[in-house]
């Protein structure tokens, strides 16, 4: 069986490897979500324009919530 090579590597794409149902946020994204949260925004407004799961929004907002306050996760 013949091998292929390997695809490139783009720090623009937020896909792993093609694969469907597993989008990665970039820092852009993460900063994006949290400057909308501080704006005001409610939490359904920015789920559904950006059409990330509820889980995933809150998780992030949890951690920049933390980091703001100098707690650590370990």
């Amino acid at each position: 069986m013949p091998r292929q090579s390997l695809r490139g590597i783009s720090g623009n794409s937020n896909y792993t490897d093609g694969a469907i149902d597993r989008f990665e946020l970039t820092s852009h994204w993460h900063s994006h979500i949290i400057d909308r949260a501080a704006g005001g925004q409610y939490l359904k407004i920015i789920i559904d324009d950006l059409n990330i799961h509820s889980f995933i929004i809150k998780i992030i907002l949890c951690q920049a919530n933390s980091r703001y306050k100098n707690e650590s996760q370990h």
